[in-house]
């Protein structure tokens, strides 16, 4: 069995064993779309349950939060009534070899700057995305897709970090931004909430810390 089949086989499973049977229970309520959270715990907190849902069945928008305190902050703060403002973020290499090319991440940023407009849109690809530009933009937008490679630092988690044009933007940096518009951070790199295999329930990682940080 090939590797994408193996991965096919957990994202069935995932679906048919947990997904499903929380939509299920949604419906029965009523709530049939909206934004659903996942709080993952012990091993749980590896597995892609935002990715099993077939395309018939993507009605929620599923985001992951680190701890209920974190969540609970989020909804307590008053929603702007100013226009949404979408920082987009795409870096296709990081390096000389081809190893570390994203080939999809050009097009990606691409549909998505192409179906805002433009005036409530920030687009930094390649060359543009550099450590000071995603800075500046992830302090002015409410939104943001960040399409990059992520490397965890076990060690340290702080220096977990995004991997932008000739530059690092660290989770210590992100902590320390005055984030006063954020609302949505959507990270497409990989290690993003990839923790500790040791400590699973750590939150430190990177999308624990972009939730840390009022995102």
């Amino acid at each position: 069995m090939s590797t994408r089949e193996e991965f096919d086989n957990m994202l069935g499973w995932l679906w048919g064993s947990i997904v499903h049977p929380v939509y299920q229970a949604l419906e029965l309520h009523g709530i049939h779309n909206g934004r659903l959270w996942w709080l993952s715990t012990g091993t749980f907190t590896g597995l892609p349950l935002h990715a099993c849902t077939p395309i018939d069945r993507d009605q929620f928008i599923h985001s992951y939060t680190a701890t209920l305190g974190s969540l609970l902050e989020i909804y307590s703060r008053r929603i702007s009534s100013q226009a949404v403002k979408v920082g987009v973020v795409g870096v296709t290499q990081t390096g000389l070899g081809q190893e570390n090319f994203l080939p999809s991440v050009g097009q990606e940023v691409t549909d998505i700057c192409a179906a805002l407009p433009m005036t409530h849109v920030v687009c930094l690809k390649d060359q543009q995305a550099t450590v000071d530009a995603v800075n500046k933009s992830l302090e002015d937008c409410s939104w943001a897709h960040l399409a990059c490679h992520g490397k965890q630092d076990l060690i340290e988690p702080t220096r977990s970090h995004l991997l932008l044009y000739k530059g690092n933007l660290e989770l210590d940096t992100v902590l320390k931004m005055p984030l006063s518009n954020a609302e949505v951070v959507f990270l497409a790199a990989c290690e993003t909430e990839m923790g500790d295999s040791g400590l699973v329930n750590q939150s430190l990682h990177l999308g624990g810390g972009f939730i840390a940080a009022d995102f």
